[in-house]
């Protein structure tokens, strides 16, 4: 058949059946089928209800394959991140842990403690005063423990707290008085009173306070006396009672007697003994009599240190030593040996404390020792040496007396020289002349004693010149 041989009526029908079967075939690929029996013709109210069904279900079946296309798109959009499985795990462990941790750290937290220092106190109820209390109490100082006293002996005493107050005060005096005595023991005696002392008097407690001060001034005192004991027998250098009462303060109810002042004396009464040798020896030397020997007494004497207990037997001792160089050397200057009395004299040194009386010394010898010269020269001179001294000094007078005893000698020396003058030529005359002139020396004047003897020298010589021609 050809298509000049096709009615009309099938060419509209097949002009329309591309299109159809397009319809179908999306039909059949979401799972549904056109029956093929339907008539091509019919009622028209029924071809139209038809295609109006077939093309809202062609419309539904275009929106689903358009939303799943735009998924499909979706999904191929999304980072390749978001898509994994662990990523997803984590977050749901975390987040919920997270949550969990905060709500039972917020149950847990506890409530903010008051703020002490910036509490106004007049307000502030007991519970607060005794928890600041006993913060401050918690530090353990002096001023921290009264000034917990303090904030909670104001509550009344009919307060529901009062019995447990009441424990704490005594609790923190008892630890006042604890330092008190912690001061006692390392040998502040007065801080620790003062201490105990802060104690306020309207607290029961305060009854401790005195009980506490009477017991460290008696445990002080019987420490003070043995020490002092013991001091004193060190300066009298009895050393065995010494180490004995020494040993009395290792039992002293205190650290610092028990420990630190027996330390200090035990080495105190070491030294003492070793300069109690020194000092032995130095007055065995002494007493020796000897120049050398003394001056080694002085030099050991000063050896001891200022701070030993012989110190100032020590330095008593050293001007005796001089003293006993002094009397060497008077003894000397008494034989007339005017040499070596200066000599010992000028040797003594001037830690005796002598200088002075060194000085004394050595003025008067020197002058002497002119004056046994025996010419009116050497009278003179001793003369002019003695009125040199001072009349402060306690030589003075004694120069004085020298100076007139020599002028009289001058006088006697005059009368002297010149009746030897005479009585060296040996005639009887001049003899007789010489004993005429030397009888005007009265016996009471220096020169007296030996005007005397030269007047029985001279008489005998001239018995024997007078004697001479009987006995040739």
């Amino acid at each position: 058949m050809t298509e000049r041989d096709i009615p009309d009526s099938w060419s509209s029908a097949s002009g329309r059946e591309p299109d159809q079967n397009k319809r179908l075939s999306r039909t059949e690929q979401f799972g549904e089928t056109q029956p093929f029996d339907v008539p091509a013709t019919g009622s028209t109210s029924k071809s139209v209800k038809r295609r109006k069904k077939n093309h809202t279900k062609g419309s539904s079946i275009n929106s689903h394959s358009e939303e799943t296309a735009q998924l499909s798109s979706t999904s191929r959009k999304w980072p390749r991140w978001m898509k994994s499985w662990t990523l997803w795990l984590v977050l749901l462990m975390l987040i919920p842990g997270s949550i969990g941790f905060l709500a039972m750290a917020m149950l847990l937290k506890l409530p903010t403690a008051p703020n002490c220092p910036s509490i106004f106190w007049p307000l502030a109820s007991a519970s607060v005063r005794l928890h600041c209390a006993q913060l401050a109490a918690s530090k353990q100082t002096v001023n921290d423990l009264l000034q917990a006293i303090t904030l909670v002996k104001q509550l009344p005493q009919n307060h529901p707290l009062h019995g447990e107050i009441d424990r704490f005060i005594e609790e923190w005096s008892r630890d006042i008085l604890k330092l008190a005595d912690q001061s006692f023991q390392t040998g502040n005696l007065e801080e620790a009173i003062a201490t105990a002392q802060k104690i306020p008097e309207d607290v029961a407690a305060y009854k401790l306070v005195n009980e506490q001060v009477d017991k460290w001034q008696s445990i002080w005192l019987k420490a003070e006396a043995t020490y002092n004991g013991a001091i004193a027998e060190v300066k009298e250098r009895r050393w065995q009672s010494a180490f004995m009462l020494s040993a009395k303060i290792l039992r002293v109810d205190n650290q610092y007697w028990a420990g630190t002042k027996y330390d200090q004396l035990n080495r105190l009464i070491a030294t003492a003994r070793e300069d109690g040798d020194k000092l032995g020896k130095a007055e065995s030397l002494a007493n020796s009599k000897v120049v050398d020997n003394i001056l080694k007494a002085i030099e050991l004497a000063e050896s001891i240190g200022q701070e030993s207990y012989l110190y100032q037997k020590a330095q008593e001792a050293v001007p005796a030593f001089g003293r006993k160089m002094l009397e060497l050397a008077q003894a000397k200057l008494d034989k007339q040996d005017a040499d070596e009395a200066l000599n010992i004299a000028r040797q003594i040194p001037e830690s005796t404390k002598l200088q002075g009386e060194t000085d004394d010394f050595i003025a008067i010898a020197d002058a002497k020792r002119s004056a046994w010269i025996g010419n009116v020269s050497g009278l003179e001179a001793a003369i002019a040496q003695a009125q040199q001294i001072d009349p402060s000094r306690p030589v003075y007078n004694e120069a004085q007396q020298l100076i007139a005893r020599w002028q009289l000698e001058i006088e006697d020396v005059a009368n002297l020289e010149k009746a030897r003058i005479l009585a060296s030529q040996g005639t009887v005359p001049n003899l007789t002349a010489a004993i005429a002139q030397v009888q005007l020396i009265p016996a009471s004047n220096p020169r007296g004693a030996e005007a005397r003897q030269e007047i029985g020298r001279w008489n005998a010589q001239v018995e024997t010149i007078e004697d001479q021609p009987y006995l040739d």
